[in-house]
């Protein structure tokens, strides 16, 4: 499963980016910036990373949710370090708050969620 990892600054916790690569055939990483405007990168699954609240990274999120089809819908994956944080109109069960969420994360990670 190809996963696109997307951050506000490049800053990933080395925990995370592990869980995600561990959970991933392919992992390719991006700055939100480097993404703006351009065509959703080809993948099965996309997260976003952003330590508190990240607006840039919430709006290409929300655009990713628009624009996608409902199969990668279901693999978009927004994770944030904290709970307080501006976070995309997203399902529940897609929104991690992390450290928080590690042990919910890794479980979605190795089925495949």
């Amino acid at each position: 499963m190809k996963t696109v990892l997307i951050s506000a600054d490049g800053h990933v916790p080395a925990t995370l980016r592990g869980i995600v690569e561990r959970g991933s055939t392919a992992l390719v990483e991006y700055l939100a910036d480097e993404l703006s405007g351009t065509p959703q990168p080809e993948a099965d699954r996309f997260v976003f990373w952003g330590e508190g609240d990240q607006p840039a990274l919430r709006t290409l999120a929300e655009s990713y949710l628009r624009d996608a089809t409902a199969e990668i819908r279901d693999g978009i994956i927004y994770v944030s370090g904290t709970a307080e944080a501006s976070r995309p109109a997203i399902g529940l069960e897609q929104l991690f708050t992390w450290p928080r969420d590690e042990d919910r994360l890794k479980l979605a990670f190795l089925t495949g969620a």
